[in-house]
């Protein structure tokens, strides 16, 4: 009855918080490996940045739908682009230099 739907909804909410809270602690170790390792360009912030993005656009296609899975998916091939050619410039710069 009512008891057992109320149940459920505090049960979602519990999952929906501990997704979050692990989101958070992904996305706040990114930004703690980046400011370790002085640049964003390089394989480990990669690497995780890659991990965490997936992680986002799984959890969006579980939750939101199949389109929203798919640009997320999408603006992950672009954050990762965007860092393998970062990276290719500073290798660039380094050698100028």
């Amino acid at each position: 009855p009512i008891s057992i739907y109320y149940g459920s909804i505090c049960l979602f909410a519990a999952f929906a918080t501990a997704l979050v809270a692990v989101f958070m602690k992904l996305l706040s170790s990114v930004f703690d490996l980046i400011i370790k390792e002085d640049s964003p360009f390089t394989d480990k912030v990669r690497k995780k940045v890659l991990i965490v993005m997936i992680f986002t656009s799984i959890v969006l296609c579980l939750s939101a739908g199949v389109g929203f899975g798919c640009l997320s998916g999408i603006i992950t091939w672009v954050v990762t682009t965007i860092l393998d050619y970062g990276k290719t410039l500073q290798v660039q710069s380094d050698e100028t230099l």
